[in-house]
């Protein structure tokens, strides 16, 4: 049970930018709708909505939504 909450976090930190507080707070917000939504709108494919919005997310903006650009 504890490497299901500890891939959420994983994710919640990657999405929302490393570093970032805040960002971290609007990352488990959005993973945490996005997540909600699929296991209701899509249940069998819930289980990827998360690593879809991950994805989406790297893709648009690798350092995250509030992240810091590495010097």
């Amino acid at each position: 049970m504890s490497m299901d909450i500890l891939l959420y976090a994983l994710i919640v930190v990657v999405v929302g930018g490393t570093g970032s507080v805040q960002g971290t707070l609007v990352g488990a917000l959005a993973i945490g709708l996005i997540d909600a939504f699929g296991k209701a709108l899509i249940p069998d494919f819930a289980m990827f909505t998360m690593y879809v919005a991950l994805i989406i997310i790297l893709l648009v903006k690798p350092t995250g939504l509030l992240g810091r650009a590495q010097v």
